[in-house]
């Protein structure tokens, strides 16, 4: 979903049915009033739906596209029923080298830091091109699940920084994952968000 507002967890949402129409340049006939839909509107946890408004404090833990929907009514029914959608971002959710470090069970390892250091950025970039900038908001704050991708393609890369597929000594060999492309798992997740050529 292309997001029309984005907002930031922990900050004050407030929006009247009125004040999105007019951010659309929605016309409404004379004697009617722009309601939410209360029912088909999904709002960050921690806001509150009313008739013609959503208002309240974004919950701290919260990330990802919530749609609204507003339309006028008479008694024919509902018209001009319109979708507008709201990207929370979540700068605590960012992947950070301390987050690969813990994921690898290595959080206090200065020499796996490092690594996550110089690898992640390179990652995040791979994930932005492939998603071609959909799931990160402006600040370029991945949503949780492409940082779930970052951080566990990060990390096999932080294990295998030679890429080496295999190391035998003498009799003894061992096979190493290598970042050769994304998993299956992250394909599944990178591909929800993925905006097709056309």
């Amino acid at each position: 979903m292309t997001p029309n507002r984005t907002a930031q967890a922990g900050q004050v949402l407030y929006l009247t049915a009125a004040d999105v129409a007019a951010e659309l340049r929605l016309t409404l006939p004379a004697g009617q009033v722009w309601e939410v839909d209360m029912t088909a509107s999904a709002v960050p946890p921690g806001v509150t739906v009313q008739w013609d408004r959503v208002h309240g404090l974004i919950d701290p833990a919260a990330s990802g596209d919530y749609q609204l929907i507003i339309f006028w009514a008479d008694t024919t029914g509902h018209h001009a029923v319109t979708p507008y959608v709201v990207r929370v971002s979540n700068p605590a959710l960012a992947p950070t080298a301390a987050k690969v470090a813990q994921y690898l069970g290595k959080g206090d390892d200065p020499s796996a830091l490092a690594l996550a250091e110089q690898s992640l950025p390179v990652v995040a970039q791979f994930v932005r091109a492939y998603t071609r900038d959909e799931g990160f908001d402006t600040a370029g704050v991945p949503n949780d699940a492409l940082a779930a991708v970052i951080v566990s393609a990060t990390a096999r890369l932080v294990t295998n920084p030679e890429q080496s597929r295999t190391v035998t000594v003498g009799d003894y060999s061992e096979s190493f994952a290598t970042f050769a492309g994304f998993t299956l798992p992250e394909l599944v997740t990178l591909n929800r968000y993925r905006r097709r050529a056309r």
